[in-house]
């Protein structure tokens, strides 16, 4: 049994609090609301210390006044530090200072961990120095020694000791150019987290460059894709190493051995590039087929400057070992059709697609990536401004759904994943394809709905019902309209008005007075005979001028008889 419980400053989390409290009323047993708690300390990275929390749900159990003590202690280490004092802060805003994070993510993590206790004025006169001194500096390093020396004073002022960030890295390879020499055996490059792309050593100096002319050099760099002779490290990891000096004269015009090649012209001109094309690729959904038409006439061009005077858009490949190169935007194409198998094996849209060869889909290869939309279910309802926000910057168009979901026009679920930020790829639930007909009640027009306006519903059991609008708010429309379905009778289908002494009759618990004309009857609540119901603005359509055989209902029930007339 226990006889005590303590709360520290890290445990102090909201939503934490919450289900706490919910366990304090008996509304959830203790194995849910602790796995709820672990999951909410550790989404705003606060570990999860289970024997602490055993002991504030078992003081809560077998004391009379339990809760009330646990709600006191919460209070008292919420409000006893201020956030300024919190080495958790520091740490985030330590992340920008040594560029490990953007400001505004920082802001909102911070808002998104400590709630209320955050204070965006106090954090501005600490933020605001180191931001002037940014923006003045001319450095380009991504270090600035002021702002680091202001941030370390603002930390000695606090009285907090904050060990450093490990950001080794974060350094960039011009910085390493300067210092050592990468060779065959050296695997230092990895330990700071980077990719070799300075050639091994030879017997030049050419490596002691400042990093502007290493900037220079690396624009101009040429990948070799199949060196003759690779060092220890190429056949240890396999990795694409640069060049580090360039060859002179424009970039059409260098020279290259065989199996060397510029990035550059390959994007350019790939139908100039000579290949051994397979007649029988290894993957049956890539077809290389359209390389052929210019084979012939490639090697018509070319055949008289083998040699030393050949000319240098030739690639020479031999070898059963070498892997066929895919032009740029292959994957997402692949991405896309496979899209489109899986879709047709789920709505079974075409019953012929599983006995087609893959091979002949040229077409659908070429034709590009097909939009699709796609319904994204985000567990925290703070996050999902934020994910859209990120979502929109990336060029895709969202809407906003209901229930912390969102509607997204993407390729394919990657697309929208590789999007999202890493700090919240956790956050999102599902991603669901949305069908056709859900597409066209999503994007119909949104009217702005006003008093006394008729509507009528295009989708539904009540689908083209013309009801009387009586309040909106916000994506939620309430109108009146003749009820298709009553709880004391079996005729479902057929329009009728409420009727209270049938219901009576029936046996039926009807609440209300007749003098308001509202009454409840089985969760439904009608007025003056009509149903009174909520939907959705996207499934209603604004009706100018409605028939009258659509009115009578609502002229029998005496609803708004001057629109009527």
């Amino acid at each position: 049994m226990a006889t005590s419980f303590e709360v520290t400053l890290s445990m102090v989390v909201n939503k934490a609090y919450l289900w706490l409290e919910k366990y304090a009323n008996k509304l959830e047993n203790s194995q849910l609301v602790l796995a709820k708690i672990q999951f909410e300390l550790e989404a705003v990275g606060v570990g999860f210390e289970e024997e602490c929390w055993l002991d504030i749900l078992e003081y809560i159990d077998t004391k009379s006044e339990g809760w009330e003590d646990v709600k006191a202690a919460w209070q008292k280490v919420k409000t006893s530090r201020r956030l300024t004092e919190d080495l958790r802060a520091w740490c985030l805003l330590q992340a920008w200072a040594y560029r490990m994070m953007n400001p505004v993510i920082m802001f909102s993590a911070m808002e998104m961990m400590f709630s209320n206790c955050f204070i965006l004025d106090e954090w501005i006169n600490i933020f605001d120095p180191m931001t002037a001194v940014w923006e003045a500096s001319e450095e380009e390093s991504d270090f600035i020694p002021k702002v680091l020396e202001l941030f370390e004073e603002a930390v000695e002022h606090q009285g907090l000791s904050l060990p450093r960030p490990h950001v080794r890295k974060f350094i960039h390879y011009f910085e390493l150019i300067e210092v050592t020499k990468p060779n065959g055996n050296d695997l230092c490059p990895f330990d700071f987290g980077v990719i070799d792309q300075m050639k091994l050593v030879q017997d030049d100096d050419s490596t002691r460059a400042s990093p502007s002319e290493a900037l220079q050099r690396c624009k101009a760099d040429i990948i070799r894709l199949d060196s003759p002779s690779p060092g220890p490290l190429q056949q240890k990891t396999g990795i694409i190493q640069r060049s580090p000096t360039p060859m002179p004269g424009p970039l059409k015009k260098r020279r290259r051995d065989a199996g060397e090649w510029s990035i550059a012209e390959s994007l350019k001109a790939p139908h100039k590039r000579r290949k051994h094309i397979p007649h029988h690729p290894a993957s049956c959904f890539l077809d290389l087929s359209a390389f052929d038409e210019d084979k012939d006439k490639d090697e018509g061009e070319n055949g008289d400057n083998d040699g030393e005077g050949a000319d240098d858009s030739d690639l020479a490949i031999s070898g059963p070992s070498e892997t066929q190169e895919v032009v740029r935007g292959g994957r997402a194409a692949f991405a896309s059709c496979l899209d489109d198998i899986c879709h047709q094996y789920e709505e079974n849209a075409d019953h012929d697609a599983p006995h087609r060869s893959p091979h002949h889909s040229q077409s659908a290869l070429n034709s590009g990536p097909t939009i699709r939309v796609y319904k994204l279910n985000i567990l925290l309802e703070s996050s999902v401004e934020y994910i859209q926000a990120a979502l929109a910057y990336k060029h895709l168009k969202v809407t906003p759904g209901f229930c912390h979901s969102l509607y997204v026009e993407a390729w394919s679920p990657h697309a929208i994943t590789s999007t999202i930020p890493l700090s919240h790829r956790s956050l999102v639930q599902s991603i669901n394809h949305v069908p056709a007909k859900d597409i066209v009640v999503l994007y119909s027009p949104h009217e702005d709905f006003a008093f006394s306006f008729w509507v009528r519903i295009i989708h539904g059991p009540y689908k083209n019902d013309v009801g009387y609008v009586l309040l909106h708010n916000g994506d939620k429309v309430e109108i009146l309209l003749a009820p298709r379905e009553r709880p004391y009778d079996n005729d479902h289908g057929r329009r009728l008005l409420f009727d209270i002494e049938a219901a009576h009759r029936a046996g039926c618990s009807v609440e209300g007075t007749l003098d308001t004309g509202v009454v409840t009857c089985g969760c439904l609540i009608y007025q003056q005979g009509l149903l009174r119901w909520s939907f959705v603005k996207q499934i209603l359509e604004v009706v100018e001028v409605p028939h009258p055989n659509d009115l009578a209902f609502h002229h029998l029930a005496g609803i708004n008889p001057p629109l009527i007339q």
